[in-house]
């Protein structure tokens, strides 16, 4: 959260790779990935260009709509950052509980008011930290700045991922596509780094931070070999 919060942890460095959104999730789970998802894992091995188009609207669209959704959870989380409240452990936070996706179409389970009491609840911090006045202020700097996609975290985003995918699944036939196969399987949490991350394209920055640094680093070898 590095646009809004100070952190002196992070390493500036030609060798550091930063991620160009909150985490490497923001950024490998897009529009290219769903679709090549949906034809290697979901079941729509046979699914038509027209379908695609459809399907990369419907995550742009919906990835929109989650950012926004998220905007309260998260100007929560960097008030207690910046006022140093804790225990806040928001790893806890379990996005199933305050999201849901049904036809492809996202949105809180329950209000948005019960959904940062569940945050507070499962984050072990005690309500009497909720500070209206300021949180308010920070979703005012996050919306101001657009910022919503480079706060948003990527384990919550990973999770929005698996839910849309699912309901793709589910309720293809409403949001206007041909049924998937049998052979075809529902997503898991698990899915993110040992199934889904190996049809992903990697970022442009990571592509020449590889280039700059490892790649740089062997041809340096390859054109002055050390000679024993």
């Amino acid at each position: 959260m590095s646009p809004v919060i100070e952190d002196k942890d992070i390493v500036y460095d030609t060798n550091v790779y930063i991620t160009e959104n909150y985490f490497i999730e923001n950024d490998i789970l897009c529009k290219e990935t769903l679709c090549a998802v949906m034809q290697d894992i979901l079941g729509f091995s046979s699914i038509k260009e027209e379908e695609k188009i459809l399907i990369s609207k419907l995550f742009i669209e919906q990835k929109t709509i989650f950012e926004t959704l998220m905007v309260p959870i998260m100007a929560n989380i960097i008030f207690w950052k910046r006022y140093h409240i804790l225990p806040a452990n928001y790893n806890n936070l379990k996005i199933r509980d305050i999201v849901k996706i049904t036809n492809g179409k996202v949105g809180y389970t329950k209000s948005e008011q019960e959904a940062i009491e569940i945050l507070y609840k499962e984050s072990g911090v005690e309500w009497r930290y909720y500070n209206k006045k300021n949180v308010n202020q920070i979703k005012i700097e996050i919306k101001k700045d657009k910022l919503e996609d480079k706060i948003t975290r990527g384990k919550y985003f990973a999770t929005f991922f698996i839910l849309l995918s699912n309901s793709i699944r589910d309720d293809y036939e409403n949001i206007g596509i041909n049924k998937p196969n049998k052979r075809g399987r529902y997503l898991c949490d698990k899915d993110i780094f040992e199934t889904i991350a190996l049809r992903c394209r990697p970022p442009k920055s990571l592509k020449l931070f590889l280039k700059d640094t490892i790649m740089s680093y062997f041809n340096n070898l390859c054109a002055n070999p050390t000679v024993e």
